[in-house]
């Protein structure tokens, strides 16, 4: 049939790509998917675009397959494969465009001249024996290429196979090609039943003399007009098992007696009596092309030397991940023989272990490449197990991971559980239930049985992927070996990313490293012998080739090896093989350093289009291409490659093509998709930095928008120390590079630059450059220097406080009944009607108020004063909402006996802010909310609060990061206070991850310290607290501030769980003094934590009366702070110290007081605490269970050791 465009349709014809792809007709169309004529428009050609539509797990597999099967074979009669994509839902690749007919309609041409249209119309034409000739040629010349690349093609006939008007065939559909070596989990006989093998047709094993079988029914076709076997597909299968068909020449006494013949013998039922790929071109008078040739030699015969070492390595890995999962990090250059040593290994294994393995594809831009295939594997091995074992294996979630992971719809139990499941709309929130969803699948595999993944060239991977990866490998389960191979050249990162160890995250896992070496000298030239079939001149190549096995069979299958020959040597001897365009795109691509969209390096070679020269660079192998997003990128094959080609071009020459770089990617991206970093990069080595610098704002630009600010500082710096700014733009690049860096976790870098940048101009944005840098300061915790510095921006917004000597707080009394006498009742005004140095003043006051909050609160209360009335006065309802929100927890702060003004100001709050409905301010009117009721001990409201704002502010929330933070803190303080020890543990660690992925060290501080510490403890985890501590410790600012106290909390906890009271109490003791002068013990809530902490230390030496007597006091005071949760635990110290008096009576009357104090203020771990000593004190059957109950309660709590956890929080005596 002739390929055609349809060009009848009326209806708009859909586009791909972000338009990048016009359609421009329908090509074919199946029960599956469409092949459209498209034109793409990045690369100014056309293009045949295959959409897989409304696809089944399976039907999704093979397409991934099609694509992948020539992912590394490149040949002039096997279809082009460009480009796979996944979008919205959607899979397509694009390919070549093949105008021509089908093998049979080309062979026996149609006698009107045009394309055959039925099977009278076929055995009516005679064959063209010429044409039979040459196409055969060409179609056994691309089976044997895809043979020597280690492929079946299992899907062989007429209209999938192509010649153009030319004489040129192609060979394209290869849904079903596998490796010669694969088996198929699911065992159906696919393909096409007429020209099937009997093997295929029986399900049997398949070889390459089963794609022979094909190409003989073709063959019997061409000749005759009329197939081997006529009948329904049952009927032809089941005769070509033991019959053969009458020979061609027996029906036509004019038919070639050699071309009969060996249609026969390609039709014999036992495959090993079929000809060989080279057999029939010897009968056809043709060799092998010596494209197919350069096939054969990168893909030659499996040989194997040496490597006992390694292999033992991999062997005792799997060993040690059937006690505990160990990740195996397998380095090594280029052709050192990585793939082939681990691959070899795995096929030993047998099925005794489940082994998944993916790939990482050069020419791929799929989701998650790095488990793409892994995921592929994983469906497979399901798809075979029973269905009973499958519906057990299916995970929680698993709506969310079949949504991450379409393939694994061909498991049908999962596509029936997913049809059925509700998966959440955010994305991320998906994403990462996908992602568990998945970690937890692959454990439950593996307790079934040894499991082990290997993800292959992870050097090409991509960092979403790397992420999970790695999480997979340092939380590795038992039954799990997870085996990462990849080059030392880590182009994207993500190598490195995958082995650091997720900070905060558990680590089950023990992460190895190999490094495959070069082979011995031994092993080298036992390889040449094999390969050369001879030693003469072994010697030479083995030192040549330095025991890279890549390197060794390049020189060893040279036609020549010449006295002192290198593998450059053969580089630059193929290179001047090559036609001046390719030579040129070769130069760019090895000038670039980093991996070349095509078309940039054709523009800057001066080349037109540039694919064929590209591609021309691949077949020679002298360079690579891949996909990456929808540009088809250039790089040198390897190092050998570049080497050579930069050892050639003098200084002048490099700069010249550094400048045609450039300019090639000004001309062909254009501003919204230019490259600028490269720009940047390419204009410095070029000599002209004033170019780089305009670029550089722009990349930087960029950059920050995809969340890499590190690299945006970096922009930044580069465009201010090159480009001829004036002060106005130099203060901008400044305010940008500063916010760059506080994004990037440098607050101390943003700081300087904030300041730096404030000093350039007086004016009012001279004045918010300096908020800002005080705002970094004090968040940081540097208060000795931000004090003084918030001082003087007060003065000049008009406000005079003494901050930096601390006078201020004899203000406090005065400034509050002012609020108080004013009250919260305000007119309303836009913004735009406010004097902007007003609007300024207020944004100042709350960059200070918020940020002492959490350091100095003392300090910070006074600044509230001056913020709420300001924000009042002016009417803008959005700063009128910051400013009640913070005057809720300051309110707060003040103890439960404020808790009548701690609600009208809630109130108001509340009402404005669901008035203008901004989200953010709702979450943040909720987190302030929530914040209050900690700090009065109502802890069920404080929950319920904190989540409701702190899910809203992270959904919703802009610049809120630091809200964000302290409202984590208090959520997690608010869930040990319930007694939710271990989701507090979970979470704490959770988000100390998260906050170092971001390079937060405030938030890092805040969940190190404190009662966050308590997360390691609770696990009996000392150690690791103290490293988390000490970690902290390093980032502590100057001076004496609520910090320094969160520090001294852990701290003194950990010495008290570790037995050193003694130093917990002296710790404490000398810590006091400072405690008490930033003011902290005026605030109720730290007050009770600070003097129970207090009390737990003094029972060290509880042997000393003065101590228990001071203990008392402490107990006394917090039953006169009039809030429940301060009552239960003055009762519990008060049993405490009866205990310690020997006062048993009095002891448990206090215990069963402070069970009732506990029980209504919902603090669950410390009332099981309670209850474990009531039930000592009780003592009999009744008693004992009392306190085994508690026991186990604490441990389901989550206190792995509840003795100990009970003996720390309530110190008893024995």
């Amino acid at each position: 049939m002739e390929v055609s465009m349809d060009v009848g349709h009326a209806a708009p014809m859909p586009m791909f790509g972000a338009g990048r792809f016009e359609v421009r007709g329908t090509l074919g169309a199946g029960g599956a998917g469409v092949v459209y004529r498209a034109f793409d428009r990045q690369l100014q050609r056309e293009v045949a675009l295959k959409l897989l539509r409304q696809a089944s797990g399976r039907d999704l597999y093979r397409f991934k397959k099609e694509f992948r099967a020539l992912a590394d074979i490149a040949h002039p009669n096997l279809v082009a494969l460009h480009e796979l994509h996944s979008a919205d839902g959607d899979w397509y690749f694009t390919m070549e465009l093949v105008e021509g007919v089908s093998f049979i309609d080309w062979v026996r041409p149609s006698p009107q001249g045009g394309p055959s249209r039925g099977r009278q119309d076929i055995i009516a034409a005679p064959v063209d024996l010429a044409r039979l000739h040459g196409a055969l040629v060409q179609l056994v010349d691309a089976l044997i290429a895809l043979h020597r690349a280690g492929k079946l093609h299992r899907d062989l006939k007429p209209s999938n196979v192509l010649v153009t008007q030319t004489g040129r065939l192609a060979l394209l559909d290869f849904g079903l090609v596998s490796s010669v070596a694969e088996g198929d989990p699911e065992r159906l006989a696919v393909g096409t039943p007429v020209y099937m093998s009997p093997e295929q047709a029986a399900d049997q094993p398949l070889s390459e003399a089963s794609d022979w079988y094909s190409v003989g029914a073709m063959l019997y076709e061409s000749l005759l007009g009329r197939r081997p076997f006529e009948g329904d597909s049952e009927q032809v299968m089941t005769r070509k098992q033991t019959e053969q068909p009458p020979s061609p020449r027996q029906l036509d006494s004019g038919v070639p007696v050699e071309l009969s013949r060996l249609c026969m013998l390609l039709l014999q039922p036992a495959p090993s009596a079929r000809p060989s790929g080279m057999a029939i071109l010897e009968t056809l008078g043709a060799a092998p092309s010596e494209i197919t040739r350069t096939i054969g030699r990168s893909y030659p015969p499996a040989m194997f030397v040496g490597r006992g070492a390694e292999t033992e390595v991999l062997r005792r890995a799997l060993g040690d991940a059937r006690r505990g999962g160990v990740a195996l990090l397998v380095r090594g250059r280029s052709g050192i023989g990585k793939t082939t040593l681990i691959r070899r290994f795995l096929r030993g294994l047998g099925e005794s272990v489940f082994v998944l393995e993916g790939r990482c594809y050069e020419r791929e831009a799929v989701p998650f490449k790095m488990l793409d295939g892994v995921v592929d594997s994983l469906t497979g091995a399901i798809v075979g197990l029973p269905l009973l074992v499958a519906e057990q294996l299916a995970p929680r979630d698993i709506g969310s991971l079949v949504r991450l992971f379409p393939v694994l719809r061909r498991v049908p139990k999962f596509a029936e559980l997913a049809a059925q499941a509700t998966v959440p709309q955010d994305p991320q929130e998906m994403r990462r239930r996908g992602f568990a969803a998945l970690r937890a699948l692959l454990a439950r595999l593996a307790r079934m049985r040894p499991l082990v993944i290997f993800v292959d060239d992870a050097h090409w991977g991509d960092a979403d992927s790397a992420v999970f990866l790695a999480e997979l490998i340092h939380g590795a389960e038992p039954g799990t070996l997870i085996i990462v191979a990849h080059r030392p050249e880590d182009y994207l990162g993500v190598v490195a990313q995958v082995r650091r160890p997720p900070a905060g995250h558990p680590r089950r896992g023990e992460v190895r490293e190999l490094e495959i070496v070069p082979l011995s000298e031994a092993e080298a030239t036992q390889l040449v012998t094999q390969l050369a079939g001879g030693t003469g001149r072994a010697p030479e190549v083995v030192a040549a080739s330095a025991g890279n096995p890549l390197v060794l069979t390049e020189l060893a299958r040279a036609p020549e090896l010449t006295p002192g020959l290198r593998i450059e040597d053969l580089v630059r001897e193929r290179a001047l093989k090559l036609s001046p365009d390719a030579q040129a795109m070769l130069a760019v691509s090895s000038i670039a350093a980093r991996p070349l969209p095509v078309e940039i390096a054709a523009h800057a070679a001066g080349v037109i289009g540039g694919h064929d020269e590209a591609t021309q660079l691949s077949v020679e192998r002298l360079a690579t291409l891949r996909q990456v997003g929808d540009q088809m990128i250039l790089h040198p094959a390897h190092d050998h490659v570049r080497n050579a080609v930069l050892a050639s071009l003098d200084a002048e020459s490099r700069a010249g093509w550094h400048e045609a770089l450039a300019q090639a990617f000004e001309t062909v991206q254009g501003p919204e998709q230019l490259d600028s970093q490269a720009v940047v990069e390419h204009w410095l080595a070029a000599g002209h930095p004033a170019n780089a610098a305009h670029h550089a704002v722009s990349a930087a630009l960029r950059v920050e928008e995809a969340f890499a600010f590190h690299r945006a500082a970096e922009l930044y710096e580069i465009a201010l120390a090159y480009g001829p700014w004036d002060t106005a733009g130099q203060r901008d690049l400044l305010r940008r590079k500063a916010h760059a860096l506080q994004c990037a976790g440098q607050l101390d870098e943003a700081a300087a630059v904030y300041a730096h940048a404030s000093q350039l101009l007086a004016d009012g944005d001279a004045i918010d450059l300096e908020r800002l840098h005080v705002e970094v300061l004090l968040r940081r915790g540097r208060l000795d220097e931000a004090l003084p510095a918030a001082e003087r921006l007060l003065a000049k917004v008009g406000i005079r406080i003494p901050l930096a000597a601390r006078a201020s707080r004899t203000r406090l009394a005065t400034q509050w009944l002012q609020v108080k006498l004013r009250g919260l009742d305000y007119v309303e005004r836009d913004a735009s009607a406010i004097p902007a140095q007003q609007l300024l003043t207020i944004d100042v006051l709350y960059s200070i108020s918020s940020s002492l909050a959490f350091s100095d609160p003392a300090l910070g209360r006074v600044v509230q004063s001056e913020l709420v009335r300001a924000a009042l006065d002016a009417g803008e309802p959005v700063r009128v909402c910051l400013a009640l929100a913070q005057e809720v927890c300051y309110a707060a702060a003040g103890g439960s006996r404020n808790r009548a003004v701690v609600e009208a100001v809630a109130a108001r709050l509340k009402t404005v802010a669901l008035r203008i409905a901004y989200p953010h301010i709702i979450g943040l009117a909720d987190t302030a909310m929530g914040i209050a009721a900690h700090m009065n001990g109502r802890w069920a409201d404080a929950r319920g609060h904190l989540e409701a704002g702190l899910a809203t502010l992270r959904d919703h929330g802009a610049g809120v990061r630091w809200e964000i933070d302290i409202g984590d803190t208090f959520w997690l303080a608010t869930l040990f206070y319930l007694g939710e020890w271990r989701e507090m543990a979970r979470l704490t660690q959770a988000l100390l991850r998260e906050a170092s992925d971001r390079g937060d060290v405030v938030a890092q501080l805040g969940l190190r310290t404190g009662r966050c510490n308590y997360a390691w403890l609770l696990a009996n985890r000392p150690d690791e607290a103290q490293v988390q501590l000490a970690l902290a410790t390093q980032t502590l600012g100057a001076g004496f501030h609520l910090p320094h106290v969160q520090v001294i909390v852990a701290q003194v906890n950990l010495d008290l769980y570790t037995g050193a009271a003694a130093a917990a109490a002296h710790r404490l003791a000398e810590a006091w003094p400072s405690i008490e002068q930033i003011g902290v013990l005026r605030l109720q809530q730290p007050r009770i934590e600070l003097q129970l902490l207090r009390a737990r230390a003094l029972f060290g030496d509880a042997t000393q009366p003065d101590r228990l007597r001071a203990v008392r006091t402490i107990a006394d005071d917090m039953l006169k702070e009039g809030a429940v949760w301060a009552s239960g635990l003055g009762h519990l110290l008060r049993a405490a110290v009866a205990a310690w008096n020997g006062d048993g009576d009095a002891a448990l009357g206090e215990l069963v007081l402070a069970e009732e104090h506990l029980v209504a203020a919902g603090m669950l771990g410390l009332l099981q605490i309670a209850r474990r000593r009531r039930g000592g004190l009780e003592g009999g059957a009744g008693g004992i269970a009392r306190a085994e109950a508690a026991r186990d309660a604490l441990r389901d709590l989550g206190a792995v050791d509840p003795d100990r956890v009970a003996a720390h929080m309530l110190p008893w005596p024995a």
